[in-house]
């Protein structure tokens, strides 16, 4: 609190160093902009476009302060235990508080059938299952054969 004073009325009695040093000018002067630069420096830019560097401003932080008192302890919240929809496509939702409460319909009118698809054509090379649209010349690899594979089992017993 009292390095805030103190900035507080360092920067006070700056203004009014640069505000007595703008009334001896014979153009009114005033002050456009004022920054802490990169250095901690205050920087007052005025609108004769002069600048003013006033110096370093801006100290180490200070020591933490103490830990203040606990909190008071809250009560629990109450959480969503399930959701559904029913059979009439309302939503349900149950809380940790035994409370349900409709949220409204949420099931839609049917939608329009969709286009048929495109048939396919599959077939097996020597590496990998392969498919195509019927009337395409290019096949797509599927999956590896390989992949396909399990490991190896054990050997089964003698036959007769």
């Amino acid at each position: 609190m009292k390095k805030t004073a103190k900035l507080l009325s360092f920067i006070s009695f700056l203004l009014l160093m640069v505000i007595s040093l703008v009334a001896c000018n014979s153009k009114p002067v005033g002050i456009k902009n004022a920054e802490i630069n990169n250095k901690n420096e205050l920087v007052f830019e005025l609108t004769d476009g002069n600048k003013i560097n006033v110096g370093v401003v801006v100290g180490e932080d200070g020591q933490t302060g103490l830990t203040g008192p606990a909190g008071i302890v809250g009560t629990n919240g109450i959480s969503v235990v399930s959701v559904e929809i029913n059979e009439l496509g309302i939503l349900i939702v149950t809380l940790s508080n035994n409370q349900k409460l409709e949220a409204g319909s949420v099931k839609g009118d049917p939608g329009k059938d969709g286009e048929d698809g495109r048939e396919l054509e599959l077939k097996v090379s020597t590496t990998h299952i392969l498919w195509r649209y019927v009337g395409d010349e290019v096949w797509n690899s599927l999956i590896e054969l390989d992949k396909l594979k399990g490991a190896v089992g054990e050997a089964g017993s003698a036959g007769a």
